[in-house]
């Protein structure tokens, strides 16, 4: 997921009108690189509520 994401980032980063946003870093568990087990749901691949929550506290900011 790491190579990924920073695949895409170098492919946007000269794209007009485009921006990477990270939202790895924000379903981590605090202080450490592995994901917050509380923000997945039972099939531990898609968010439950409180993980969109997290997500949308950094893309609120972002949308205009």
């Amino acid at each position: 997921m790491a190579q990924a994401n920073e695949l895409i980032k170098k492919y946007l980063k000269n794209k007009p009108n485009s921006h990477f946003v990270d939202l790895v870093d924000v379903i981590y568990k605090p202080g450490t690189t592995r994901p917050d087990s509380s923000l997945f749901k039972s099939d531990y691949l898609h968010l439950n509520a409180r993980g969109y929550d997290k997500w949308q506290s950094v893309l609120r900011p972002m949308v205009k």
